[in-house]
């Protein structure tokens, strides 16, 4: 049986915790921007970056590129490990 979490596939790691954090996207903090170069003074955006290679095999991720995630007040702390 496949494993879904609101109708998407779930991919499943098993091994030490070193290895885990591999898998785990890494967010960005971005001003948001349009392509004309003006920003938002209100507004940043969240940006996940790429997935990178495990143990020589690219991830399905590899190559969606950065990936915006959402907008958020200036004020939104993000926290990352």
């Amino acid at each position: 049986m496949e494993l879904t979490w609101y109708s998407r596939k779930v991919r499943v790691f098993e091994g030490p915790i070193g290895d885990l954090r591999k898998e785990i996207p890494y967010f960005r903090r971005d001003p948001f921007r349009l392509e004309s170069g003006g920003t938002n003074r209100h507004l940043d955006i969240i940006v996940r970056n790429p997935l990178k290679r495990n143990q020589g095999h690219l991830l399905p991720h590899d190559n969606e590129g950065h990936i915006p995630i959402t907008t958020v007040s200036r004020q939104y702390i993000l926290v990352q490990s």
